[in-house]
């Protein structure tokens, strides 16, 4: 990844601890975030986070999950294996931060009254928690301050500050921002220059992985600058990452040594990795010092190279152990496709590149749906493209246990199956952007959206109507307070560019193959936006329409794109289309292995180990219980071994693939897909077999990537 977009001028070269550059001296943003709940959700994304409300696990976490139920923040009393033992209150309060999360997000986008109410509650416990110094954290303070064990205070204020600081956003609650910055006042007053190191501890040799999560913070510092506008937190943000940079914890391939070493890839835990991407972006842009441009691209020259046919990181848990290829049979965690998808967003952000954000799209429709049920009662904790069996047979080639690659309603850990509710409310805030004057709006990522905002002093809303990317047509219709005039920015996605046009999205062939695919790689779809009496231009990586905007205005994008038969690391081709890679469904066999119980306190019945149970002994379904831990098998006679087409070549060549509609459902197209690709492939037997591929989030066992014709 070289070259993104700056706008601004960037001088001198600073040296760790100097503070930032001067604002003339800093790369502008293309675009500016809006406070969470100025974007909401329409169509077939506001269904789904219905669902999840509805008849999803989101609600009955603190029911089955004991990380949530032992309230750590309020009682400071965690269950330590040994004496003084910090790590477990780590455990409990980090997932209490990602229930906060998801609930605060969750609850607002879908108005779900229920779940509503209980993040109120969720909050004012928190709250109520908060000590008279603004301390709001899960340790007593025998044990603050005293890095004794796994002391992980920074990821715990991180992921629950975060949950607190969208409530504030989507309510109006001003007790929460205030408490919020009485809060990250304490960790600034104790962990700062001059002060105590959080990432330094001498007293022992090696720190271990998990502390690393502590980087977390700096998105709460980020956020807080963005609201606040106090420079102080900007600056407490770059201190984190100087403080880890020196630091000895483990977990360090975002450090500065790491990325600028090209003979390192990425190795280690997938989602520090994917969570850490934004932050090397942050600082460059916060002080236009070239060496975090340089380890922003490279950070993401790396993850490129991790990248699988959905569009995820593998890591099962690391991300390139061994130089590992990014096969389709290679495994990822869940909580990647949400870290990934943010990351992704956030830089799309700054940077105003469309790559990014059309890694966004492709991780959340693909990788993320593949890896859930569509009515949000389970998800696997690791997921596999080319997945013919849950648990993967056989299981020993893989590093854990077979339950997690089963659908469970909770994960062990949980942390994959609360990050299942945040990720649509990640994607969703961050499809609208102002652009960095304020003067115009910016559909970064595409969907089913509402936009309300003020741009130019005059209230506007934007409805996005689209089944979007299951359709090709897009209508924005404008209402406003009064005329207006405003740019409108249209994002071009890196697939959607005229013949001969450089396409330099993200693609996710390995390293080594990446030469022989950008041969294959089609480049006649295109994209036509219609606008009435508006001027149109293109501006870098959008299509920009000014006018002056009146109520009932509308805005129509129109997209053709091609079937598009992409390389992968294995020598296997997946088909793709726009933002979706598709897949053959697999006929499957669905067996019941645990029962969760949702009344009175919760109960997983299961003839195995309560809760973290993942022995596969079967046992009856219950019908009354719509949260059930399943493992699949293809059913008897179920085939999936064919041979894909050559790769065409040239104008006019045969296309052995074509869209089609499909009679699904437009709010549930992950479980009735709405569209698919009609074609042949070839059989074992050397036949032409006709097949419809669908998305590969609306399967469950599938094939994803085919070798070409069989000899």
């Amino acid at each position: 990844m070289r070259g993104i977009r700056v706008i601004g001028l960037m001088v001198a070269v600073l040296g760790w601890g100097t503070g930032v550059m001067s604002a003339a001296e800093r790369p502008v943003p293309v675009f500016e975030e809006l406070p969470f709940g100025t974007v909401r959700p329409g169509g077939w994304i506001q269904a789904q986070l219905e669902r999840d409300a509805a008849t999803g696990v989101l609600p009955d976490f603190d029911k089955f999950c004991t990380a949530v139920q032992r309230r750590v923040f309020a009682s400071k009393a965690g269950a330590p294996k040994g004496q003084n033992s910090t790590e477990y209150w780590f455990y409990d309060g980090a997932h209490e931060g990602y229930w906060m999360d998801s609930l605060a997000r969750a609850s607002i986008l879908s108005q779900d009254e229920a779940l509503l109410e209980k993040a109120e509650d969720f909050v004012n416990y928190l709250l109520e928690s908060q000590e008279e110094n603004g301390y709001l954290g899960v340790y007593p303070p025998e044990l603050r301050l005293s890095h004794v064990g796994d002391d992980e205070e920074f990821c715990t204020a991180g992921w629950t500050y975060m949950g607190l600081l969208a409530w504030y956003e989507g309510t109006g609650d001003a007790r929460v921002l205030e408490a919020v910055e009485r809060a990250m006042g304490w960790y600034m007053d104790h962990y700062n220059r001059g002060k105590q190191s959080y990432f330094s501890r001498p007293e022992v040799p090696f720190v271990s992985g998990p502390v690393s999560h502590g980087l977390v913070l700096t998105e709460v510092a980020h956020t807080l600058y963005r609201i606040t506008g106090n420079e102080a937190y900007r600056d407490y943000m770059l201190w984190i990452y100087e403080d880890f940079e020196q630091g000895n914890a483990g977990g360090d391939d975002i450090k500065l040594k790491r990325l600028l070493d090209p003979t390192r890839a990425a190795t280690q835990h997938g989602v520090h990795w994917t969570e850490q991407l934004r932050i090397p972006v942050w600082a460059w842009y916060a002080t236009g010092d070239p060496k975090y441009r340089e380890a922003a691209e490279a950070a993401w020259d790396k993850t490129r190279e991790a990248l699988l046919p959905s569009f995820c990181v593998m890591s099962d848990e690391g991300v390139g152990r061994e130089r590992r290829l990014p096969t389709p049979e290679t495994a990822y965690e869940y909580c990647d496709t949400m870290e990934l998808t943010a990351s992704a967003l956030y830089t799309a952000e700054k940077t105003g590149e469309s790559r990014f954000a059309d890694l966004a799209e492709r991780c959340f429709f693909n990788a993320a749906q593949a890896g859930r049920l569509p009515d949000g009662t389970a998800n696997s904790y690791f997921t596999i493209d080319n997945r013919y069996a849950m648990p993967p047979e056989p299981a020993t080639r893989f590093r854990h246990n077979a339950g997690h690659y089963w659908y469970r309603p909770v994960q062990g850990p949980p942390c994959c199956s609360f990050l299942m509710f945040r990720i649509a409310p990640y994607y969703t805030k961050m499809m609208w952007m102002k652009t960095a004057d304020g003067g115009g709006l910016a559909a970064v990522a595409y969907g089913p959206s509402r936009v309300s905002t003020k741009v130019n002093g005059t209230g506007v809303t934007i409805r996005e109507e689209t089944d979007y990317p299951f359709s090709d047509t897009i209508r924005f219709t404008v209402e406003v307070e009064r005329p207006v005039s405003f740019e409108l920015w249209l994002r071009r996605p890196g697939w959607a560019r005229r013949e001969g046009e450089a396409r330099e999205a993200l693609t996710p062939e390995a390293a080594l193959l990446r030469d022989r695919t950008r041969a294959h790689r089609a480049s006649q779809a295109d994209m036509t936006v219609t606008a009435p009496d508006a001027a149109i231009r293109k501006d870098g990586d959008y299509w920009v329409v000014s006018k002056q905007w009146k109520s009932g205005h509308t805005v129509t994008v129109e997209f053709s794109p091609v079937v598009e038969k992409a390389l992968a690391a294995n020598g296997e081709y997946a088909l793709r289309r726009g933002s979706l890679v598709y897949a053959l469904s697999i006929p499957a066999e669905e067996t019941c292995l645990q029962v969760w119980k949702t009344g009175g306190a919760g109960e997983v019945i299961t003839p195995g180990e309560a809760l973290g149970g993942l022995e596969e002994t079967v046992i009856e379904a219950d019908p009354d219980s719509r949260l059930q831990s399943r493992k699949y098998t293809p059913k008897e006679g179920a085939e999936w071994t064919y041979w894909i087409h050559a790769v065409p070549h040239g104008k006019g060549a045969r296309q052995d693939f074509e869209p089609v509609a499909l009679e699904g459902d437009p709010l549930n197209p992950w479980e009735e897909p709405t569209c698919g690709l009609r074609g042949r492939m070839v059989n074992g037997a050397g036949e032409e077999i006709p097949l419809t591929l669908v998305p590969m989030g609306s399967t469950i066992l599938r094939r994803t990537t085919f070798p070409k014709d069989n000899p």
